[in-house]
């Protein structure tokens, strides 16, 4: 028997799925994690995911830069290396050496 969600359209076989889906989806918006940028969460620990990728690189998050890595083929700007190299593999059909990664400004935060 399928069961519902009465605020959206989710439908699930299983009500664990659907108390799941409750819990991260309609979670009211003041118990939502949220970081200094964009992003929000209702899991603090996807917000300590979040913050934790950026610590290991030395920066608060990427969201507050405006430095942007450029594709060397087609000139689109990623702000992240890897976010760069799924372009290229998937777009251009190619692959990049870390050597010929160029970024919009003289700071390479990145590094």
């Amino acid at each position: 028997m399928e069961k519902s969600y009465s605020q959206c359209k989710f439908t699930t076989k299983f009500q664990s799925n659907l108390i799941r889906h409750q819990k991260n989806t309609h979670r009211s918006v003041a118990t939502q994690f949220k970081c200094e940028c964009p992003y929000a969460t209702n899991s603090k620990y996807n917000m300590e995911l979040h913050r934790t990728r950026f610590r290991e690189l030395g920066i608060d998050c990427y969201n507050n830069f405006s430095q942007r890595i450029i594709c060397p083929v087609c000139g689109s700007k990623y702000q992240l290396r890897n976010e760069l190299r799924q372009h290229i593999v998937t777009d251009h059909n190619e692959t990049i050496e870390e050597e010929n990664i160029v970024f919009e400004s003289d700071s390479e935060l990145f590094e």
